[in-house]
């Protein structure tokens, strides 16, 4: 018999991101103008993204942002960095191509209800059940390259998405 045990991550309070705020000298009642006018109050459900825009702030504050923009920035970051214990990313495809063959893995495996891929698995029957980006078939280099990035965690040969809601975002 297994033992499952349950995390909870609990949503930050307001003071506790305002404590946030001032270790990193952001002027409080700025920061939550910033988030009410930009229409980001629900992002602040996901620590993940809370610290994307504190981190990032002093860029955000100067543009008008939205979610979508916040989590194509983590998106792209991730993408561009090799995963520990990964192949070094050498690619010719555009960022926006790696977010697209990122995206059809997302559905795929939401769709099919799987959280990990296994390139124990054949890799190339994966790829046929992709969805096609620019008009062709994702290839099995293409599929290592995302995989081989920090968007996704590593444990022996599976991989998932590093966080369920860039998987989530990834699908929409």
């Amino acid at each position: 018999m297994y033992l499952l045990k349950v995390y909870k991550i609990l949503d930050l309070e307001k003071a506790q991101i305002d404590l946030i705020l001032t270790e990193k000298q952001i002027d409080n009642s700025e920061f939550w103008s910033f988030i009410s006018s930009n229409y980001l109050d629900f992002l602040l459900k996901n620590i993940l993204v809370i610290f994307r825009i504190i981190n990032n702030y002093n860029e955000y504050k100067t543009k008008t942002v939205n979610y979508t923009d916040i989590y194509i920035d983590i998106i792209k970051e991730h993408l561009t960095v090799k995963g520990d214990d990964r192949d070094e990313l050498v690619t010719q495809k555009s960022l926006t191509e790696l977010i697209d063959i990122s995206s059809s893995l997302a559905t795929y495996m939401i769709l099919n209800r799987q959280s990990t891929i296994s390139t124990d698995d054949n890799l190339s029957i994966l790829t046929d059940k992709l969805y096609m980006v620019n008009m062709s078939l994702i290839s099995i280099d293409d599929l290592k390259i995302i995989l081989n990035s920090s968007l996704f965690d590593k444990e022996g040969n599976s991989f998932s998405f590093f966080h369920k809601s860039m998987q989530e975002f990834l699908m929409a």
